[in-house]
């Protein structure tokens, strides 16, 4: 309806003149990750409306006991999953393209993606305590509407045109309609909570600060920090040239300077909400969870300095991220030891056995190394990356960090899509001379939209990623600008996105699933035997 009525894409045609060809795709979106970030993002955003449509039905019928909690909560990790799928491979997808050397830039139409994510994430973890100590009804109730509204939010950020992002689709008509529509959702959710006030009420109370339930609203009030503070970085156009009729925008250093801090903090609320107990924790239990974790990353913190990192940041991330995996360790380590001790012999390994008894936690906590993973990636790349312009020409070499780059040949290439340039340039060892490889950086003209592209050339290793971009190709053609990155642990990020979906797919297997192949295995071997 909204595309017949308000976005009909034959109302540019004039006088009835059908064009034989259209200008393509954007140069920078004909790329094969283009044909599988989109398609999850969509998937998470269409997915994170079935909470919604579970809370919406709860509040107008009165049943606003847990059983649609659960419900929601399986349906939304599925929606955050091809969320955390979509971000990541966007995020490849830049650092790939875009040839600027990085994976995020805080653009408003990835922001657009994030935003839902957070109080997705935000609701994951504070819909347990209500699962558990009947707590936070109202204020999950509240996570699962703003989660949906962010998904229509995004929405119309990409198809209004109010932002400029090379992410965005054409400006079109339907804004408006995405506007009413959210103004819609937010009235009736508003009404319908203050008429579901009573019910919503939580049987208890956090008794104390020092308690798992209050470290995890923590975690939701931060997550939420970042939320309405990169909400904010992404209005601030729209805000100022409605005020002064001049659009100010805030870049990366904004968003970096406030989100990073939070961030932070999140990671450390991801260790003490390992170990902390329920209800009430003693001084005495605190000092038994947490004293050989914040020791030891003491200790990591000592080693880095000595090492000759001496930022705060990179610092304190580092240490934090050996801190949060301490906890882990002795969480599981007490996990193994008390299935150790009550295990069934015929029940199969320690190791098994406790996975399947607590699936959902274990599979909880290899998401967050995932997390852990993907930070030592991101810190490392952003505080340790080496950037630097040059010119070649060829036979010419230059060194950069522990590699030689030389200029081999600068060759033209055409294709019925472009035309372009391409150089082939060696990389050996710096110290050594020994070969490592060649990088193929081209320079590309597409002549139907007119835009010209820079194609990066890459070479990816566990140590660091070499990223080169040609820059442009003197009229002689024998000598050409580059740009040089080299981002320390830059595929650790990637590595750390898989982790993380691993670990969303452990935590969606059905609770008795591994119990009843087990059952079905063992009545296999017996009718064997017999």
């Amino acid at each position: 309806t909204i595309t017949v009525f308000y976005t009909n894409p034959f109302r540019f045609l004039k006088d009835d003149i059908i064009p034989p060809d259209g200008v393509g795709l954007n140069p920078l979106l004909q790329n094969p990750y283009m044909a599988v970030h989109p398609p999850f993002l969509y998937l998470g955003f269409t997915t994170l409306a079935i909470p919604y449509a579970f809370c919406l039905g709860a509040l107008l019928s009165g049943l606003l006991s847990n059983e649609w909690i659960r419900l929601t909560r399986r349906w939304t990790l599925i929606g955050w999953g091809f969320l955390t799928i979509g971000i990541v491979l966007g995020g490849h997808w830049a650092y790939l393209e875009l040839g600027w050397g990085g994976f995020w830039a805080w653009d408003p139409v990835e922001n657009a993606s994030f935003l839902p994510w957070l109080t997705a994430t935000a609701y994951l973890h504070s819909v347990m305590v209500q699962e558990r100590k009947d707590m936070l009804k109202f204020w999950n109730v509240i996570l699962v509407v703003m989660t949906y509204a962010l998904t229509v939010f995004g929405t119309f950020l990409t198809r209004s045109g109010v932002v400029q992002s090379v992410h965005a689709f054409a400006s079109t008509d339907v804004g408006g309609v995405f506007l009413q529509y959210l103004a819609a959702v937010i009235v009736a959710t508003i009404a319908l909570l203050w008429w579901r006030s009573k019910e919503l009420r939580s049987a208890r109370k956090i008794e104390s600060f020092f308690s798992r339930e209050a470290a995890f609203l923590l975690n939701n009030v931060v997550l939420l920090s970042i939320c309405f503070a990169t909400l904010w970085g992404v209005l601030f156009p729209i805000f100022s040239e409605w005020a002064t009729g001049t659009k100010q925008t805030v870049g990366i250093p904004f968003f970096n300077a406030v989100n990073v801090p939070l961030f932070l903090l999140l990671i450390f609320l991801m260790g003490v909400g390992t170990l902390i107990a329920w209800r009430k924790a003693s001084f005495e239990s605190l000092r038994r969870s947490f004293l050989m974790p914040a020791f030891t990353a003491m200790g990591i913190t000592l080693i880095l300095m000595w090492a000759g990192i001496t930022d705060f940041y990179p610092l304190l991330s580092y240490s934090l991220c050996w801190f949060v995996l301490m906890t882990m360790v002795i969480e599981v380590h007490r996990g193994y030891r008390a299935v150790a001790a009550n295990r069934d012999p015929e029940s199969g390994g320690v190791t098994s056995a406790l996975i399947r008894r607590h699936r959902t936690r274990y599979g909880g906590y290899l998401v967050h190394f995932g997390v852990l993973v993907a930070t030592i990636g991101i810190t490392a790349s952003m505080a340790h990356k080496v950037e630097q312009e040059f010119n070649l020409g060829t036979g010419q070499s230059i060194e950069v960090g522990r590699f030689k780059l030389t200029l081999d040949s600068i060759a033209p290439v055409a294709t019925n899509n472009y035309d372009g340039v391409r150089s082939h340039v060696s990389v050996s060892n710096r110290v050594t001379g020994e070969l490592i490889g060649q990088l193929v950086p081209e320079r590309r003209y597409y002549r139907i939209s007119k835009e010209s592209t820079s194609e990066v050339a890459l070479r990816m290793s566990l140590r660091e990623d070499l990223y080169l971009v040609l820059a442009g190709v003197e009229d002689d053609g024998k000598q050409a600008a580059f740009k040089v990155f080299i981002n320390p642990l830059q595929v650790w990020l990637w590595f750390g996105g898989l982790i993380i979906v691993l670990g969303t797919v452990i935590v969606m297997i059905p609770a008795g699933l591994g119990q009843r192949v087990n059952e079905v295995q063992r009545s296999a071997a017996v009718e064997h035997t017999t």
